[in-house]
């Protein structure tokens, strides 16, 4: 590490704070004096939570256990999530740091994400607990919301219905639409119920900020990724179980929401996503795989449009 995180200018290993100058850091924090992340609490990420049946255990659990070593802490008045790299994912902070920002660009709203080198030596993904600005609201996974009958439950259109139901706000159906897009595009086939959330606060409820984003080209092994991969989506659709971009496509635009389709692919321009990967951080085998998967399936959003 010869470079700041943020600046990109010469560094001194002995004077770095997490990879960048120390004014460089309280930049990206937003801190006016010099903080740091204390109080560190290991989180179990190792194994799937306990569920009560098979139905919340195929819903709610995730295909990313075990990727990360997970911490909570706390810098100021703020509460941080840091996914630190694990020795059998390396690139996996590196795609999540991507991920959010391809996200941002596609105008996806996010929870506040960093990537550092902790303690200047270990790559680390850095998320805000975006509940900090709701301090009276509750998380609450989507997947309470189900009357847990049927795995079939986890669809597109019912997942509009209950959004609208509890949200009451158009806006937070078309931030869901533009979830299960962007996941498509970037390859993230891992949004289960409980990385999609609603915030319940007194008298309100919205859709929480978009997290836990990582496109699965972050786990998958060196030798694989030239191949042609095709993740599919967790989210079913009315006629598949193992939706692509043009089955969410076709689903949205015929519940009534071809619009926010439209609007939604009108906005992203290909080549600007491709400089936000090749400037990233990741080798360039991983950036390939990566911009050969977007390019893909930007090809198949286009031809549901002819």
């Amino acid at each position: 590490m010869d470079k700041c995180l943020r600046c990109k200018l010469h560094i001194n290993y002995r004077e770095a704070k997490h990879g960048f100058h120390n004014r460089c850091f309280q930049e990206e924090f937003n801190l006016a004096s010099d903080d740091d992340f204390v109080d560190l609490v290991p989180r179990k990420s190792n194994s799937s939570p306990v569920l009560k049946s098979d139905f919340q255990s195929r819903i709610a659990s995730s295909f990313f256990h075990g990727a990360f070593k997970k911490y909570s802490s706390r810098m100021g008045q703020k509460k941080y999530i840091l996914k630190v790299q694990e020795e059998k994912y390396p690139e996996l902070p590196h795609v999540e740091f991507l991920s959010n920002k391809l996200a941002e660009f596609m105008g996806v709203k996010v929870a506040d994400y960093h990537f550092i080198m902790f303690n200047n030596e270990v790559p680390t993904f850095v998320t805000r607990n975006f509940l900090d600005d709701y301090p009276a609201g509750n998380l609450v996974h989507i997947w309470h919301y189900l009357k847990q009958e049927s795995i079939d439950e986890f669809n597109c259109e019912n997942l509009l219905n209950i959004i609208f139901n509890e949200t009451q706000r158009p806006l937070d159906q078309r931030r869901f639409i533009e979830i299960c897009l962007f996941d498509m595009i970037v390859g993230n086939h891992d949004r289960h119920g409980r990385n999609l959330a609603i915030i319940e606060m007194k008298g309100k409820k919205i859709l929480a900020p978009c997290y836990d984003n990582p496109s699965y080209i972050g786990i998958e092994d060196d030798f694989i990724l030239g191949a042609n991969l095709c993740p599919k989506g967790k989210i079913f659709t009315s006629n598949s179980q193992e939706p692509d971009i043009s089955d969410y496509i076709r689903e949205f635009t015929s519940l009534g929401h071809g619009e926010v389709v439209t609007s939604f692919f009108d906005r992203i321009q290909v080549e600007k996503i491709e400089k936000l990967v090749l400037s990233s951080s990741m080798t360039e085998k991983r950036k390939a795989a990566i911009l050969k998967l977007i390019k893909e399936n930007m090809e198949k959003a286009k031809n549901e449009f002819k």
